[in-house]
Parts: structure tokens; C-alpha cells; sequence
């Protein structure tokens, strides 16, 4: 069974949906070829 881990995301500091969006791939780790809206949120989150 895989250990459970809590992650929170802090979006304070972020002005625009871009630094939103590099705060989500940084945390989790997405690939570079990330693109960096919500179909490719959508995508990497159902891997």
C-alpha cells in the first residue's frame, strides 16, 4: 500500500494564473512539456 502524503499548494504571491500554474508543475513534478493550462492540468492529473 503506498504511504498517503498531505500536500498543500500556497498560491499566496501568485498575481497571475501562469505563477499558478508553475506552483502546480513544480509541486508535482510535471515534465517540461507541461503546457500550462487546464487541459493539461486535466491530462497530468489523470496519469
Amino acid at each position: 500500500m503506498k504511504e498517503k502524503r498531505e500536500i498543500i499548494l500556497d498560491f499566496t504571491g501568485c498575481k497571475y494564473i501562469t505563477e499558478v500554474h508553475w506552483k502546480i508543475r513544480d509541486t508535482f513534478l510535471f515534465p517540461s512539456f507541461y503546457g500550462e493550462n487546464l487541459d493539461a492540468l486535466w491530462d497530468m492529473g489523470c496519469d
